[in-house]
């Protein structure tokens, strides 16, 4: 008796004639996670589920139908509540100011876990067809919670989670180092782990409030997590907020439904990344300091051994490297019942999100050809580097749909949709950079155009796509025991030639049950 649901609408699993998985709350209602796409992670069969990094919020690539698709990206659409996103990075990744650059965080995270009530995930042509062309690497169509009791319902959830550094991973010990290699025992002692790394922590808070009539349904709800990392200085605090409310109309033949979310991320990144090159970051850079040789002299200013053998306590103090994010995503739906067996539905949904990402490396960190620049009025080398990234969405989602039930037989039943969408993406940003600054000034990115004047750099962009859709899906069920379902959807995009906008995904799918 299990319910899925598909796109544009649901089925008995036992019915589903394509590849279809559906995981509910009450599977990670007590996992922690600071993105949706990891509570997937060892619960759907064939999903792969990967993590750019261990930091908070880190980007989380999801593949459903594996890699080397034909499409420019291989992670799947995403559906919230009827509302395919937009894909791609909704929050701007850390430049590379000579060790490696951070990629752009989950664009999943501004869903609160505690909102979720089920995921499906869309595996074949069969299933995804009703999508097209985006849903070519699959689907997964999140739908969040909506009130259930009755009676006005207030709860209260916290959390209190701890994360320590797993590996045993053990380098020498000052005393052994020194002992093995007395000439170069500085009599000093650096206990990597205790420098860089820390005892991580999650707190979790989440209030929600629901109401449900026979003609309404409500459900407020607000959530903060704030965590930091294993590694000193990252961290990541979320803020969200939900609205649900639905009204039935005219006896039950119109309803009325809204659906509103907002969330708030603020991130700290570390230096740690996948192309450093061969100076290293954060973690490398400590994990070959001399063990016997301490961070800082006695008058407290930073040991200096090279600008190739880097001071990881000053690199991690000298490192800067802050994103905020928030996050707008609503939609209305209208639903008309024309007749006991013909529906219309109409979806308008808006997406928006605003990313800032600041980094900056102080010029007191002396690093071989990083962050250099040379003053043509003294000829001399400054150093340090600051950056501020700047990334805009708008998004457009406008949907029709005819719905049409009826059992034409007691052997014979039938459900058939027909539809169109129009989506409207739009996309700008700017970049900004500074380099050389006095080796006094530690706040770069409040005062990014006090570098040096030639190395002051600014530019922009701007994109817009249009897609237009046309849907259909007939489901014909044959003596309780046939399944028959085809599908055909024609996308049509501004990304493409005059003569080549528009093509066709069709599906077939047949089922018997036993």
């Amino acid at each position: 008796k299990e319910v899925v649901v598909i796109g544009y609408g649901s089925v008995k699993k036992k019915d589903a004639t394509g590849a279809v998985d559906q995981i509910s709350s009450k599977k990670f209602d007590n996992v922690s996670a600071t993105t949706p796409g990891s509570l997937l992670q060892g619960k759907v069969a064939g999903v792969q589920i990967t993590s750019s990094s261990g930091e908070p919020g880190a980007g989380v690539s999801i593949r459903v139908r594996g890699n080397g698709t034909l499409r420019s990206g291989n992670g799947p659409l995403i559906v919230v509540d009827g509302v395919p996103l937009a894909g791609g990075d909704v929050s701007a990744g850390g430049a590379d100011l000579g060790l490696g650059s951070s990629s752009a965080k989950d664009p999943l995270s501004f869903i609160n876990q505690n909102d979720i009530e089920s995921m499906s995930i869309l595996k074949d042509a069969s299933s995804t067809a009703i999508y097209g062309a985006r849903g070519a690497n699959g689907v997964i169509i999140i739908t969040t919670k909506k009130g259930k009791s009755k009676e006005p319902e207030l709860t209260y959830s916290t959390s209190y989670q701890v994360s320590n550094f797993a590996s045993k991973f053990d380098v020498l010990s000052p005393e052994r180092f020194a002992e093995l290699s007395p000439a170069n025992d500085k009599g000093g002692s650096f206990i990597w782990k205790d420098e860089v790394l820390q005892q991580g922590v999650t707190m979790n808070h989440d209030l929600a409030y629901s109401s449900s009539t026979d003609k309404s349904n409500t459900r407020v709800s607000l959530g903060m997590t704030s965590t930091d990392g294993i590694v000193r200085g990252t961290g990541l605090d979320k803020y969200t907020a939900t609205l649900f409310n639905s009204n039935d109309f005219f006896d039950g033949r119109v309803k009325l439904e809204t659906r509103l979310s907002y969330s708030n991320i603020k991130d700290r990144r570390g230096l740690v990344s996948n192309n450093s090159g061969f100076i290293g970051n954060l973690i490398s850079s400590a994990l070959y300091w001399n063990p016997t040789l301490n961070t800082r002299n006695d008058d407290g200013s930073y040991a200096f051994n090279g600008d190739t053998y880097l001071n990881p306590v000053q690199l991690l103090n000298s490192y800067s490297n802050k994103g905020d994010l928030s996050k707008f995503l609503g939609s209305i739906t209208t639903t008309v019942k024309l007749t006991n067996d013909l529906k219309y539905q109409l979806l308008v949904g808006i997406e928006s999100s605003n990313s800032v990402t600041s980094t900056q490396l102080l010029p007191s960190m002396i690093i071989q050809n990083v962050a250099v620049a040379s003053n043509p009025a003294d000829q001399k080398q400054y150093r340090g580097m600051a950056t501020i990234n700047l990334d805009q969405r708008a998004n457009k989602t406008i949907e029709h749909n005819l719905t049409y039930t009826k059992d034409l037989t007691k052997n014979i039943n039938l459900n058939a949709i027909v539809g169109y969408s129009y989506y409207d993406y739009t996309a700008d940003g700017n970049f900004a950079s500074g380099k050389g600054y006095d080796v006094n000034q530690t706040n770069l990115i409040d005062n990014i155009e006090g570098g040096l004047q030639n190395e002051y750099r600014v530019s922009s962009y701007r994109n817009r796509v249009e897609l237009q859709s046309y849907f259909g899906r007939v489901n014909a069920t044959l003596f309780k025991k046939l399944i028959l379902t085809a599908t055909l959807r024609s996308d049509g995009s501004t990304k493409l030639g005059i003569n080549n906008k528009y093509d066709y995904f069709p599906s077939v799918g047949v089922a018997y049950k036993v």
